[in-house]
């Protein structure tokens, strides 16, 4: 089966992305130097919303609900490369776990580069890549899977303790919550969540750039 022909870039377009890559390559080197400030922050976002970046997949997706910790997910999403999507896909109670996470990692390597970071089967999965070898990189791996450990007993809403819960249904959602966070989610969406057994499996079939 024939692939459709690409389209190729316009001058325009090329001078847009490359615009748009120097403002992110900026505000990366910001946030590991510690620099990343609100005023250097929003200056940046007007920048790449008014590059049209809001429609590219290269743009910066801060969620609404950052609040105090829109600065530390911007420095986790400029480490996302073109074309895998600069997202966060999880809700605020975990953004905590995943900027301290960040700086972990950055202590051990500056350069270091993300993939994805979303919650999957109830839990947060945190794909990274370094050029670390030997014990810091095993060091690097250890703190993903602690941070992502953690996310089994942190509520992906609101960040209290919590358990794992799922819908219990035929296709099954899991989500990690806390008790009134999984009494508000059937009051509002309608979803009734209930705890899963310490002694239920969860077959994850995982693996890194996994749906």
């Amino acid at each position: 089966m024939m692939m459709p022909e690409m389209p190729e870039l316009t001058a325009i377009e090329h001078q847009r992305r490359r615009a748009m890559a120097s403002t992110l390559q900026e505000l990366g080197k910001l946030a590991r130097a510690g620099a990343l400030d609100e005023a250097a922050l929003n200056a940046s976002l007007g920048q790449l919303a008014h590059l049209g970046a809001a429609h590219d997949i290269d743009a910066l997706h801060i969620p609404a609900d950052a609040g105090d910790y829109k600065a530390g997910l911007v420095a986790v999403m400029v480490r996302i490369p073109d074309g895998w999507g600069r997202w966060i896909s999880c809700d605020a109670g975990w953004y905590r776990l995943i900027t301290d996470l960040d700086a972990a990692l950055a202590a051990l390597d500056l350069d270091y580069v993300i993939h994805q970071v979303k919650e999957k089967f109830g839990t947060l999965r945190f794909y990274a890549e370094t050029d670390l070898v030997g014990e810091l990189a095993t060091e690097f791996a250890a703190l993903i899977d602690a941070a992502e450990a953690a996310s089994a007993h942190t509520c992906e809403r609101c960040g209290a303790d919590a358990q794992m819960c799922s819908t219990g249904q035929s296709y099954q959602l899991y989500k990690t919550l806390c008790e009134s966070c999984r009494e508000q989610l059937e009051v509002d969406d309608g979803i009734r969540y209930r705890l899963v057994r310490a002694s239920a499996a969860i077959d994850t079939g995982d693996e890194p750039g996994g749906t």
